[in-house]
């Protein structure tokens, strides 16, 4: 979806947004040149940055689960991860 002109809202015409490159588009009608500040994954929290020592094997079934599609990142089955853990620390 493209997005609206910063400066003139697309008044004349919606369709006169065009991507230049990295996010950036031009606005033919106004000649205004902008960044879409909606781009990329929303945020879903904070990050933090964390070691984690597991045997190979576990490895390998992990990266077997990304590799199958199951999960698409070591990032994704540890949020999973973490969310069953939480909803079963909360049943008690």
């Amino acid at each position: 979806m493209k997005p609206t002109c910063t400066k003139c809202k697309g008044s004349e015409s919606p369709s006169s947004v065009e991507r230049l490159n990295a996010g950036y588009w031009i606005c033919h009608e106004c000649l205004t040149v902008f960044k879409n500040s909606k781009i990329g994954r929303p945020t879903i929290g904070k990050p933090r940055q964390v070691k984690i020592t597991l045997p190979d094997s576990d490895w390998q079934h992990i990266e077997a689960l990304i590799a199958s599609g199951r999960v698409a990142s070591y990032a994704e089955y540890f949020r999973d991860l973490h969310a069953s853990s939480l909803t079963k620390l909360l049943e008690v």
